[in-house]
């Protein structure tokens, strides 16, 4: 007996859209095609910065997101990577200035594993002790500084350039730069060798005591009231 294939009916495909965060007001990014919604899980898209917030100067970022869930028939991203276009990088470094690269995984204070790199560009040439101080120093305070905040408030204060310019205020005690930037932003898994580091409880702002007015001698307090 002849045994029949039957195919499977799929259906017919319908374009189903893709929508940023709430952090960029649930954008429209784009639209794909597919049988069903859950199809789009797991597909990314890249965006420019520029055209998320409006602003010119972020035009050399672009932010890629990956579908995690559906909603309304819609599919919802969360931020997978924070990253400078190439050609931007080239352009910061020019003649007579110097160029320190860092990298490493860390972990935020909610917990998510995240590969950060560090770009500074000084304003000169400098001696080779005070790029390995720059390192150091850039290196410990972006560790401390992303664990001390949330993965999602750590993507606000990159796109706001909070993080950016509280970095360089620090490392400008050491040598004028140029630029300091983040080059890249990659969210990691649970198999990246991690930097790791437990900060030291801050010190509670102690309210300033009044200061008490000298007690007077008891013989002079008595020849004050009589008077």
């Amino acid at each position: 007996m002849a045994v029949q294939k039957q195919k499977l009916q799929k259906g017919k495909k319908s374009w189903r859209q893709i929508v940023a965060p709430k952090m960029f007001n649930e954008m429209a990014l784009g639209e794909t095609l597919g049988y069903t919604p859950e199809e789009m899980l797991g597909k990314r898209v890249v965006y420019n910065l520029m055209n998320l917030t409006k602003d010119v100067k972020r035009q050399n970022i672009v932010i890629t997101f990956e579908v995690t869930g559906i909603q309304d028939g819609k599919g919802t991203t969360s931020v997978i990577a924070y990253t400078m276009v190439p050609s931007s990088v080239k352009r910061l470094v020019r003649r007579r200035s110097d160029r320190v690269d860092i990298s490493f995984a860390c972990e935020t204070a909610d917990g998510r594993i995240v590969r950060i790199k560090p770009l500074l560009v000084t304003r000169g040439n400098t001696t080779s002790v005070i790029l390995r101080k720059l390192h150091h120093y850039a290196a410990d305070y972006a560790l401390k500084a992303v664990k001390r905040i949330s993965y999602e408030q750590l993507l606000n204060d990159l796109v706001s350039y909070k993080f950016q310019a509280e970095m360089r205020q620090k490392l400008a005690k050491i040598f004028p730069l140029k630029s300091c930037e983040i080059r890249s932003l990659v969210l990691g898994d649970a198999a990246e060798k991690v930097r790791r580091i437990e900060l030291q409880p801050e010190p509670a702002n102690r309210e300033p005591q009044q200061e008490q007015a000298p007690e007077q001698p008891q013989g002079q307090q008595a020849t004050q009231e009589s008077a």
